[in-house]
């Protein structure tokens, strides 16, 4: 039995790749950008606008309206 055995037996994927792979369309580029870097990594706020170079306040807005429309989930 191959590791691509195991993998698909279990339903485990990479999550990266199969977010990436399924990327939705957005109109505002903030929210392309954050949902990017949540594909890759499980950030905070403060982490989360300083990569995007953000403030904090437009960060939370923009995940506020994203979780809203169903791209994303809180995790708690």
């Amino acid at each position: 039995m191959s590791v691509d055995d195991i993998l698909s037996e279990y339903q485990i994927v990479d999550r990266q790749m199969s977010l990436l792979s399924t990327r939705p369309e957005f109109s505002d580029p903030l929210h392309a950008s954050i949902y990017e870097v949540l594909c890759m990594d499980s950030v905070g706020i403060d982490t989360l606008s300083d990569r995007l170079q953000q403030d904090t306040a437009s960060v939370v807005n923009a995940l506020a309206l994203m979780e809203i429309e169903g791209y994303i989930t809180s995790s708690g």
